[in-house]
This record gives C-alpha cells, sequence and structure tokens, in this order.
C-alpha cells in the first residue's frame, strides 16, 4: 500500500501536476472533436470515481474526506471538470454545426 500512496505523491508533485495539466489542457483543445465526447467522458469520469471509491478505502484519507468542511471541496473535484467538459462538448458541436451552415 505505501508504494501506491508514494507513486500517487510522486504523480501529484506540484512541479510535475501543474505541467502535466498543461500539456494535456493543450493537447485536448487541439483535438476537441476527439476529447470532448461522451465516450471520453465516461472513461475520464468513470476513472475519476472509481479513484475516489478505492482512495476512500483509507482510512486517514476518508477521514478527511467525509469531513463537512471539505465534501463541498470533494465535490467540486468532479463538478468543475464535469462543466468544463460540458461546455467544450457544446463548443465542438456548435463549430461542427457552423461549419455545416447550420444555425
Amino acid at each position: 500500500m505505501e508504494f501506491i500512496k508514494d507513486f500517487i505523491n510522486a504523480l501529484t508533485a506540484p512541479y510535475f501536476l501543474i505541467t502535466a495539466a498543461a500539456i494535456l489542457l493543450f493537447v485536448s483543445l487541439k483535438y476537441a472533436d476527439k476529447f470532448y465526447t461522451n465516450k471520453s467522458a465516461l472513461i475520464v469520469f468513470g476513472i475519476m470515481f472509481g479513484f475516489l471509491g478505492l482512495s476512500v478505502l483509507d482510512p486517514n484519507f476518508r477521514l478527511i474526506v467525509t469531513k463537512p468542511d471539505n465534501v463541498p471541496i470533494v465535490g467540486m473535484l468532479f463538478l468543475v471538470p464535469f462543466f468544463t467538459w460540458f461546455s467544450l462538448r457544446e463548443a465542438v458541436r456548435n463549430d461542427k454545426r457552423t461549419s455545416e451552415g447550420k444555425p
């Protein structure tokens, strides 16, 4: 279990996480028609929920996440990416309709 925690801590180190997030953002905007689809949302959000489900098995993490002050933050971990994905999916759909000459 410690190996998994150490691996996750290495992935979430600020210098790595911010760089990876910036690269992912640029790649997702370059290939928006492929990234912002219903299928990609199911995959990404499925991984996110699965990761949270596995993380809650750790008693210390569960203790922190279930505190009343932290519950809205946990909700935002899912709501912000969802509405970002939703708005960019709509932008891709609108761009496609515009290129086809539809209103």
